[in-house]
Formats: structure tokens, sequence, C-alpha cells
């Protein structure tokens, strides 16, 4: 079981991934501060889940430089897994490409 931390509250968990055969890579802001170019955004956190850390940790640097609204559709347009935290609108699952909670933004 593999946790990942809650970037709003450190030392918290937004929740447990059962990896097997898996890998989870986590990119975002409050443990190295900014440190990828980016689009203005509130996007604080990305995690995610796929067969390769390779193209894991790729998506979750790609997806805080794109900002939540453009990595919204990146997700389902490459079927993604996994989590990100925005700092307006909280915490935004998604499997597969399919969105678990997400406000219009």
């Amino acid at each position: 079981m593999t946790g990942i931390e809650d970037p709003r509250q450190p030392g918290y968990l937004i929740g447990k991934y059962p990896l097997t055969n898996a890998a989870l890579a986590t990119s975002g802001v409050n443990k190295r501060g900014e440190h990828i170019k980016r689009v203005a955004s509130p996007l604080m956190q990305v995690t995610i889940v796929d067969h390769s850390l390779t193209i894991a940790d790729t998506w979750a640097t790609a997806g805080m430089a794109a900002g939540t609204k453009r990595f919204l559709e990146l997700i389902k347009k490459h079927q993604l897994t996994g989590v990100l935290i925005d700092a307006k609108i909280g915490e935004i699952s998604f499997e597969k490409g399919q969105v678990h909670h997400a406000q219009t933004i």
C-alpha cells in the first residue's frame, strides 16, 4: 500500500493505492516549492499511477506544468489514473480517463 500525502496538511494522507506491478509518482509544490515552469494555476499536486514509473513521473510533472484546466483534458485524452489537488476546487480523482470529482472550471 502506498500513501499520498495531502499538500494542504503535511503528514496526513489523502489516499492509499494498493500497487502490484505498478508505479506511483507525485509532483507538487509543497516539498520543493515552485520548481516547475508552469502556467498560472491553483494546482498544488498531481499523482499518477501507471505500469511504468517513468511514465507516471512524466505525467505528474506535465500535469503540474499544464495547470488544472488543461490537465483535466489530458487525463481524459490519455486515459490517466491518479489524483490531483487544486487549491480552489479540492481533490479530483480519476481512473482510466474518467474524472470522479471536478467542478466546472
